[in-house]
Formats: structure tokens, sequence, C-alpha cells
């Protein structure tokens, strides 16, 4: 989906990354080419010159401004494409504007990814931005037909963040528990072996995520 300049809306911003605004009523699907680290102003610190990194997505298609991943957008792309950025790249997906996001009490919307052309079907996923709130069910849409001559693409399987927040376990006692199992860490899992390390966790590794557990909950009682 190319865009020239002649296409915008008069609401469109103009600064150097895509905003919720930019996004035609409907919402657009692009195709992700890269996602690079930036400096991006910290709107959250005291002083206005402070800076943090942040991943940002690059396009294939012209005329679409980079989107900074938030912390959402980062959760349901790996449940979308895969737990690894190089499982992204060359992806279509369809982005919004979610007018239901707030800032404080005033609803100002936010990009939202609302699926991929190439599902087979829809997705329902579980993600949780805030560790400190509930983990919210996200429905990612089929948004188009998958090519003739295209191979379908498998949805993910259960991710282990998805999993420990179904189940009820912190992910730093689940972090612990595959390190103590001598497994690859949360973020080192391919999309074979995330099966596998839920299906440890809960058969042999169970002990060992007790124990951590316990560990845990006794070093914050103490």
């Amino acid at each position: 989906m190319q865009r020239k300049v002649e296409d915008l809306d008069w609401d469109s911003t103009c600064g150097a990354y895509m905003k919720a605004v930019d996004l035609p009523e409907g919402g657009a699907t692009l195709t992700i080419a890269a996602v690079a680290q930036a400096e991006i102003r910290d709107t959250k610190a005291r002083r206005d010159d402070a800076v943090k990194s942040a991943w940002v997505v690059h396009w294939k298609e012209d005329g679409w401004r980079p989107l900074i991943l938030n912390t959402t957008l980062k959760k349901v792309l790996r449940a979308l494409c895969g737990p690894t950025i190089g499982d992204a790249i060359g992806r279509p997906i369809t982005l919004y504007n979610d007018q239901t996001v707030s800032l404080g009490s005033a609803r100002v919307g936010g990009v939202r990814i609302m699926g991929a052309p190439w599902l087979e079907r829809d997705l329902e996923v579980e993600i949780q931005p805030n560790p400190r709130k509930r983990p919210e069910r996200v429905t990612l849409r089929r948004t188009g037909p998958p090519k003739r001559d295209a191979r379908p693409v498998e949805p993910p399987a259960e991710t282990v963040e998805a999993w420990a927040a179904r189940r009820g376990f912190a992910l730093a006692a689940v972090d612990g528990a595959l390190s103590a199992g001598g497994k690859p860490s949360r973020d080192k899992l391919s999309p074979r072996q995330i099966p596998q390390a839920i299906a440890w966790l809960e058969g042999d590794g169970k002990a060992v995520l007790a124990d951590v557990v316990n560990t845990l909950n006794s070093t914050i009682g103490d």
C-alpha cells in the first residue's frame, strides 16, 4: 500500500514517526522491511532532553513513517510472528487506529495491530503489557485471503508468556526454572522449542518451577 502526500488527511502528523491519526479508516496493511534501534525522546522523564532507546519498524511501502514499538505492539508481534525480530521481517501486518486507547482520562487513540493477511483464521492470544495488571485477551484478525500460490502460514503456538499468565506464574519464576533446568532462556527459544519448553515446565520441570517459586516467595517475605 504505497502512499503519497496527496493521500494524507489534514489531521495527519508531520513528525518523524507514525501516529494513530496517520492511519486511514479501516486500517492499512504494511510489510515489515526492517527493525532498528533509535534514540527517541523519553516522555516519562522529568528532563525535556531525556532520551531512551526503542525498536522502530520500517516499512517496505513508500510514504509511511516508521513506527515506534511500545510494549503492547512488541508483545502482539511476538504472539503473531514469533519470538525473534527476524520472524517478523518480510511479514505484512494490518495496523489501525484504536480509538479506545486512553492517556489518563482522555481517549487519544493509538496504533494497534489488527491482524495479518496471511493468517489462516482469527487468532486469540493473551498479552500482558503491564505486569501489575491482568493479561489482556486480544483477537488478531485474518485481514485478507492468503495468496493462492503461497503456502499458508500456521499461527504460532502458545507463547511461554501466555502460558505463564494463564497458569498464574511470574515470568521471573519461569526464567529461573528454565535456567535451573539448563533450558534456553525465553528470548533464545525458537518457535519449535517453545512447545517443548512449556511441556517441560508442565512435566519434568514442574518440581524445578515449584522450587523457584518458593525461593522467590521466601525472598519477598524476608
